[in-house]
């Protein structure tokens, strides 16, 4: 697991020696928001060459895309020979600016948003009520949320929480609301989703 950008050795046994092998990056692209709909694609990040023995050791950088369970793929001959798993973790990079009046748009950005209905966006809340929720798929994972400071002068508290996208239940209660208890029950845990919630401070001024 690591961040985007994240510099990974990949080893690997049995290879047939002297063959070149390339290395991918297996993600998704698209969107649930249109009927175009989503796959999964096969992007290409480096090349390397087994030794005398059929071993492999070389490094890639992780792409900044889309977060969550990702597979990196080596493939020899046309042929996908070995696979392994990587997570990406869910990032803040930061909040601008920090200090601002009342009326006035403030931009979060998170990087690192997954694809699954489990991790595809969170949800937000402004001083402890709903504001409303941010997907991740369309934007490849890097989110710049805009939003309005309101309230009076002081510090006001902006969370970001983990939330259900989307499922199969007719009550609307638990998706795209944030998960509160996503320690402890979020489905997503079982299966090595180790999603975070953010705390944001902005401060408010009084106008000249």
């Amino acid at each position: 697991a690591g961040d985007v950008l994240t510099k990974v050795d990949v080893t690997a046994t049995g290879l047939a020696p002297g063959a070149p092998v390339d290395l991918k990056w297996a993600t998704p692209v698209g969107t649930r928001s249109l009927a175009s709909g989503w796959s999964m694609r096969s992007d290409q990040l480096g090349q390397a060459t087994p030794a005398a023995d059929g071993s492999l050791k070389t490094t890639i950088e992780i792409p900044n895309n889309l977060g969550g369970w990702h597979t990196v793929q080596l493939f020899q001959g046309g042929k996908q020979q070995a696979e392994a798993p990587f997570y990406v973790r869910e990032k803040l990079l930061g909040v601008t600016p920090l200090k601002l009046k009342a009326g006035e748009m403030f931009t979060i950005r998170v990087r690192g948003v997954g694809w699954t209905e489990l991790d595809n966006g969170f949800a937000v809340t402004y001083d402890n009520a709903y504001a409303g929720f941010a997907c991740g798929f369309y934007e490849q994972g890097d989110v710049k949320l805009n939003l309005y400071a309101t309230g009076g002068p002081g510090t006001h508290l902006i969370d970001l929480y983990p939330m259900i996208y989307k499922g199969k239940s007719v009550d609307l209660w638990n998706q795209q609301l944030p998960m509160l208890s996503f320690r402890q029950d979020n489905p997503g845990l079982a299966l090595g989703y180790k999603l975070p919630a953010m705390r944001i401070a902005i401060q408010i001024v009084k106008r000249a």
